[in-house]
């Protein structure tokens, strides 16, 4: 059964569609991910953007002097850097007003010298261009401002530092902002600049983009393979233990001795399912395909492409009997057809006379539309 046909088999069996199945998918993708992996908090972070001196003295001359202001800062063994960082909110709900502690405002406290100034140099939006200005508190503690932050906006400042020999990030952030347990400080690399996604897929030169066609076009299909084939194996075991329930459901229901020849019915749906039992039901009652399907079988009319057979217009198929006339559009093989023909044999149902008159089994007849009656109402 291939796996195009476990699909349309589910679909009618438990009334839903493989598109309703895609979408069920989705949206439960979409659920698990706001319930387990979204954050539904705010998160303050402090991001570093760039560290950098202002003057880079690689020698030491005794005669240099570097004074800011009065103070010759190289005597000092201290100097100069530009610190640019990113005030974001990375959560997934706002950060209002009132979520700032009062009594515990957010502030950066350097880990080493003094901020000498300290400017806004970008924002998301005009109200943190306006509003987000920082507030010095003595010469080492910034104080951020208590402004609106929406989930991902941010406001970048830009602070230059006189300090000492250090190492590691430049200061350090305390303070509490309701629904958050800290306010991290990272330093964020922006050496290598990551190209986006659709860039590195439509990279390449025309030679490569070639050598990638034949790759992308078989892993496409090795990928249905590997979503179809558990969904087929799958499908097939549920399908073959719901037909041995059923047909244990109809053994405790059917009152009477089920015979041998019964028992091949039963055989036939636990292997083929009930499509060949409907049709043969089907055969059995029309007395010219019936007909057909027994000369066929007694004089075993094949040929090198296999049985050749012919649709009815209503969907049934039967074999063709030499002399009948038919165009090359009506001479076709039929898996289906075929199935019927073996279930006709297999079940012995149905005979040819000396006098060529079709006699029927009457009672595997009835026995046949009792179970097929049983299915259907079980399915339904």
């Amino acid at each position: 059964m291939s796996i195009i046909s476990n699909i349309a088999e589910l679909d009618r069996k438990f009334a839903w569609s493989f598109f309703g199945f895609v979408l069920a998918v989705f949206f439960g993708g979409i659920t698990v991910y706001n319930e387990f992996i979204k954050n539904p908090n705010p998160s303050l972070s402090v991001q570093i953007l760039s560290d950098t001196n202002v003057l880079d003295v690689r020698e030491n001359v005794p005669e240099l002097k570097i004074v800011y202001g009065d103070v010759d800062i190289k005597s000092l063994n201290q100097t100069l850097s530009v610190v640019v960082f990113k005030v974001q909110n990375l959560g997934g709900a706002p950060i209002l007003n009132s979520y700032y502690e009062e009594k515990a405002v957010p502030t950066l406290n350097l880990t080493s010298g003094k901020f000498i100034k300290v400017e806004q140099v970008g924002a998301t939006n005009d109200y943190l261009t306006t509003s987000a200005q920082p507030v010095l508190v003595g010469q080492s503690n910034l104080q951020l401002p208590k402004v609106i932050l929406e989930p991902g906006e941010s406001y970048t400042l830009k602070a230059l530092l006189l300090h000492g020999p250090r190492s590691g990030l430049p200061f350090k952030a305390t303070g509490k902002v309701a629904g958050t347990k800290e306010i991290p400080v990272v330093a964020v690399e922006t050496e290598g600049k990551k190209e986006s996604f659709w860039l590195s897929v439509v990279s390449g030169s025309p030679s490569t983009q070639l050598a990638r066609a034949p790759v992308y076009f078989f892993g496409f299909f090795l990928l249905l393979f590997f979503i179809g084939a558990p969904i087929a194996f799958v499908s097939d075991r549920v399908q073959a233990f719901s037909r041995r329930r059923t047909v244990k459901q109809f053994k405790r229901h059917y009152s009477g001795e089920i015979a041998i020849a019964e028992t091949k019915v039963l055989g036939v749906y636990q292997k083929d399912g009930l499509s060949p039992l409907v049709r043969t039901r089907e055969v059995v009652g029309d007395e010219v395909k019936l007909k057909r399907v027994l000369m066929y079988i007694d004089e075993k009319r094949f040929n090198s492409h296999g049985p050749l057979v012919k649709e009815d217009g209503i969907g049934a198929m039967y074999p063709v009997i030499p002399g009948d006339e038919v165009s090359d559009l009506d001479l076709i093989r039929s898996r289906s057809s075929m199935l019927s023909i073996r279930t006709v044999r297999e079940l012995n149902i149905a005979t040819m006379s000396a006098d060529g008159a079709c006699v029927v089994d009457k009672d595997l007849e009835k026995f046949l539309t009792k179970f097929i009656d049983f299915v259907n109402i079980k399915q339904s």
